[in-house]
């Protein structure tokens, strides 16, 4: 039998972000874009596009991160769970609160346009 491996390495995970780090954001432009002009709103849908693409670059520098966290406490050790866990949690909890408080102010001061959507955003 063979020995247990990686199913892609580190390098391989690595390059990967980084392209999506690099193309993301001219993706959701893109698409941002194209779906603006089926709604009459092609600047504001690439902005939301290119900032929805452009978290591929916080992907990325995530991915950094836990390396780093990785490399200085070892991939297998209590700590290093624990100290990703922690921080993973706290990123995300800032996140979500900053997710929604910008909803809550799009949403009362009423910048969405008409038949978009309650969020503001050109959600639902």
């Amino acid at each position: 039998m063979d020995d247990m491996r990686e199913l892609i390495t580190v390098e391989q995970a690595e390059a990967a972000f980084r392209l999506l780090a690099l193309l993301g954001p001219l993706v959701g432009l893109v698409i941002g874009g194209a779906i603006g002009v089926r709604r009459g709103l092609v600047v504001r849908r690439a902005l939301i596009g290119l900032a929805l693409g452009g978290l591929t670059a916080l992907n990325y520098g995530l991915w950094r991160l836990y390396c780093l966290n990785t490399d200085r406490l070892g991939v297998d050790t209590v700590r290093n769970l624990v100290t990703n866990l922690v921080l993973f949690v706290m990123i995300g909890a800032v996140a979500g609160i900053a997710y929604g408080l910008l909803a809550r102010r799009v949403s009362t001061t009423g910048m969405g346009s008409a038949g978009e959507g309650t969020d503001g955003l050109g959600g639902s």
